[in-house]
Formats: C-alpha cells, structure tokens, sequence
C-alpha cells in the first residue's frame, strides 16, 4: 500500500511532474486535481500536448483549475503533491501546513511505487551526467536499469511502467534539491552526492538552507545502504554527516585513505581490504577532469549492483556524454562549437573551461541567481579570448570580466554564433556555457541548447554556401 488510496488528491502544477503524478493517482485515488498558478490559457496547453506526451496521457474527469484558484477548498483534500517547481514558501504550501494538511513532492509519491533497486544521486553539478552514466554501465532498460527524476521523465511516469515495478528492476533517479523538498518515505538502496555549490539560494535562502534540503534525501538510509560522498568537498560531507549507511568515499585529489580513487591510469574501488579496478582513466570519453569524478561515482554504482568490472570498462567506452552537458555539435575550419546549456551557475560554467586548454570564444548570460560574477574573473581572463554576452545577466557580466577580455553584446543566439564565428580562429572552442539560468529567453535550458544547436547548423551553413 502506498498510503494514497482512496484520497482526495491535489496536484499542483501542470508541468512535466505534475502531469505524470496525476496519471499515476487518478487510478487509485477517490479524486484527483490539477492547478496551476499561471493563466489557463497556458495550463491547458500544457495538460493537452507535447508535455502530456512525455507525461503519459492525462485521465478523463481530471479537473484543471489555472491561477492558482482551487476548484474546492485546501480542507476538502486529503492530500497536497507538489511539482518541484512549487516552493516551500507557496502561500497555498503554508495554508496546508497550518491544515495540518500532508504535502507530498512528485518523487516522494513516484518512490512510493518501486519494488526493486532504488539508486539516489545529487549534486549542484554533474548530477545528470553521472545518473545517465550509471544507468548506462547498468546495461539500461535492457537490462532492467530505468533513469529517472530531474533527468528526462518524471518518477510517476517511469513507475507506470510494469516493466520498471518488479523486484529485478534499478531506477536511477537524479534529485535536485527543490525535488528534495517534502520527501517522507523516499529511502534509496544507493545515495550519491556529488559536490555541493552555491545554487538555488534564491528558493532556500542561503547554504545552510540547501544544504538542509540536499540532506532530505537520505534521511531514511538504514545500516545496509551504501553512501558514495565526494571526500575532496566539505559542504558534500556535511550533507551525509547524519545519514547511516555504508560510506564510500571518492576523491580526484589522490587521497590514498579513500574507497574510490585514481591511482596512475586507472580508477580503483577498495573495500574490505580488497582492490579491484573499476575501469581506466581513458576509458571516460567526456571531456574535462570533472568527468572523472561523474564516472567513478557510476562505475561505483554499478559495481555495487554487482555489474563486472569488465562490463563497466566497456560501456564507459561506448558513453558520449549526455545533450547540453560540454556537448560537441560542430567543427568548422578548426574551430569546435560545444553545448553546455546546462551550465546554469557559476560552478558549472567554471568547470566547462577547466576542460578546454584551447582559447574559448565564451557565450554566456541569461536569468542570473545572485551570483557574484566576480569569483571567476581570473579564469576567465585567462582561458577566454572573446565574450559573447546574452539576456538579463549581460551587463554584470561585463562590468566583471570585461577589463581583461573583449566583450559583445548579443540579441540572439544567432547573433551570438554569427559574431563568434567571425572571431574564432582554427584550433579555438566556441563555448555555450551560460552560467545562468534561461527563464529570461526560453523555456528550459533543453530549449536553450536546441536553439544554440539550431543557431550553430544555421550559421555554419550559410558561412559554407557564402564561401
């Protein structure tokens, strides 16, 4: 029993999660609603379209209520499911706690469902890209291994899977920290963290606040789990300073005490006075140091759920990398465009030119958080030859960097990829990496690297016909 059965449930938010939690309720639910805080005219679209394709098909006699006007009053539910999107702070949020009412996210109800293997992982930056990797050293669907969370599709709507609900199966689920938000029985056989970075300060007020939030998803771990923590980051280990479990420790710092380590041209696993080689440095295609800290946590994973060391060096192998993560889209006279959509902050944009040792032309900007610029000047005076600046954040960023590195301005991404083509010479990186977020001029940050794809195809087209 998952605890929802003949409730009168509330859903709130008509995106991705909300939609999929829905799906997954209505069955078993007394009632199930749908609201959204934005105009119907934008609610309705989404419960009706490419989103409800990806969800699974929103149920007949669902009501859809927009503006945040419930069709009925919070005291008539049993129950409040929350998308990720919804803050704590959400006047309606805190009318429900004053109700005594339960408030459940999207992944806690979606968590509710799974009979096999769970596997957490969280982080500010990489969490995508090591969940993807892991899922793929597991073998993949083929093999039983499903991902999940802030990765792709939401919980609720891999669950309604049969195949992903039988105790054979591994569901890898990417957590954010909003998602960690109003988790109750969430317990993953498996936690990751990753790194912890400023990010998000804006919905949990300072890193205390996040901090709090990431610590959420192991608060049920037992003795029998396992942790895998990064040992070079203190802010990571005070998230699983509570948690129990299994603690398995990596570090790119050549730290001998720790369970995950480089030692020469490979990446070991040593636990119980035992040393085994999970795979070698090369065998991780992806660019840039970081990448070795998101392959050794997978291939941990994997070895944890008793996949081959042989079969985790061959699948690292056949793994590219994942879309809008320092993706590679295009080579024109030398000069290779990279993707990095996701860079939504300063640390992920800090990382993507830690990996170049090529000039970067740097397209960056959009939604800022509140970031100091500033803490990055000096990185990118020296690996960036010319800055793009795009969207809200443009201007502080070039009061920031400027001083040391031309800078322009730009309207659009095919302004953006029309001026760095003119400035790149053979052997540079144009490099989409915003280090923002892209509310200000799309969708998501999936819509702000397609566009950048489009705007790079465009560009090196009409430069190859004008030659």
């Amino acid at each position: 029993m998952i605890g929802l059965e003949g409730k009168r449930i509330l859903v709130w938010g008509a995106a991705r999660s909300g939609l999929a939690a829905v799906a997954l309720l209505q069955p078993l639910a007394a009632s199930v609603a749908l609201v959204d805080d934005a105009p119907l005219d934008r609610v309705r679209p989404a419960a009706s379209s490419a989103e409800r394709e990806r969800a699974g098909a929103l149920p007949e006699g669902v009501e859809i209520a927009a503006e945040g006007r419930l069709p009925h009053p919070l005291s008539h539910w049993d129950c409040l499911v929350v998308s990720p999107g919804v803050p704590a702070s959400h006047p309606r949020l805190r009318e429900a706690a004053a109700l005594g009412l339960p408030v459940l996210s999207e992944l806690e109800v979606g968590a509710r469902f799974i009979r096999g293997r769970l596997v957490a992982i969280t982080g500010t930056n990489g969490k995508t890209t090591t969940a993807t990797l892991a899922a793929h050293l597991l073998g993949g669907e083929e093999h039983g291994a499903f991902l999940a969370g802030n990765v792709g599709q939401a919980l609720c709507g891999v669950v309604r899977r049969p195949e992903a609900c039988v105790p054979s199966a591994t569901l890898v689920v990417e957590v954010s920290s909003f998602q960690c938000e109003h988790l109750d029985r969430f317990h993953p056989k498996i936690a990751a963290v990753l790194n912890v970075r400023p990010d998000h300060l804006d919905r949990h007020g300072d890193m205390a606040g996040y901090i709090h939030a990431k610590a959420q998803m192991g608060r049920n771990l037992m003795e029998t789990d396992t942790v895998i923590v990064n040992a070079d980051d203190p802010q990571a280990l005070e998230v699983v300073e509570s948690w129990r479990g299994e603690r398995l420790e990596f570090s790119l710092e050549g730290n001998p005490e720790v369970s995950v380590r480089i030692e020469g041209d490979t990446i070991i696993l040593e636990e119980q006075g035992g040393v085994e080689t999970l795979l070698r440095t090369s065998d991780v295609r992806m660019p840039g140091r970081h990448s070795l800290a998101n392959a050794m946590v997978a291939a941990a994973i994997a070895r944890r759920c008793a996949v081959e060391c042989v079969s985790i060096s061959e699948r690292c192998q056949s793994f590219e990398g994942v879309p809008h993560r320092i993706e590679w889209v295009a080579n024109e006279r030398g000069v290779d465009y990279y993707n990095d959509s996701k860079a939504t902050n300063i640390d992920s944009l800090r990382t993507a030119l830690e990996s170049f040792d090529r000039p970067v032309i740097l397209i960056a900007g959009g939604l800022p958080k509140g970031e100091d610029f500033g803490t990055i000047t000096d990185l990118v005076a020296s690996r960036v030859r010319t800055l793009i600046l795009i969207g809200q954040a443009a201007e502080a960023m070039e009061r920031a960097w400027s001083a040391s590195v031309p800078s322009h301005r730009a309207q659009s991404f095919g302004e953006a990829v029309e001026r760095a083509r003119e400035v790149a010479r053979g052997g540079d990186v144009v490099l989409l990496s915003p280090g923002c977020a892209s509310f200000d001029m799309f969708r998501d940050f999936e819509d702000r690297g397609d566009r950048f794809r489009e705007a790079v195809r465009e560009t090196l087209e009409r430069g190859t016909a004008q030659a």
